[in-house]
């Protein structure tokens, strides 16, 4: 289900944690504007992953839930 850009996004996080973090941002706002919600909700956990490198835990955990939910729904 990862395309692409998800799975570079992905790989930057294996790569450089935390740094990765303003891409995947920049990537979130991308597919809010096209209302891509089902490439946001494989972009979370990236972000979650991201936001707990940079020791925002209880945003990381909120963006966890939030993917969580929504892959327990499908």
């Amino acid at each position: 289900m990862l395309d692409e850009e998800l799975r570079a996004l992905d790989a930057a996080v294996e790569e450089v944690g935390g740094a990765a973090l303003p891409a995947i941002q920049a990537a979130a706002g991308r597919m809010r504007q096209r209302d891509e919600r089902e490439r946001l909700m494989w972009l979370s956990p990236l972000l979650a992953r991201s936001l707990a490198f940079h020791r925002q835990y209880d945003a990381a955990e909120a963006v966890a839930k939030e993917a969580l939910s929504h892959f327990r729904q499908i």
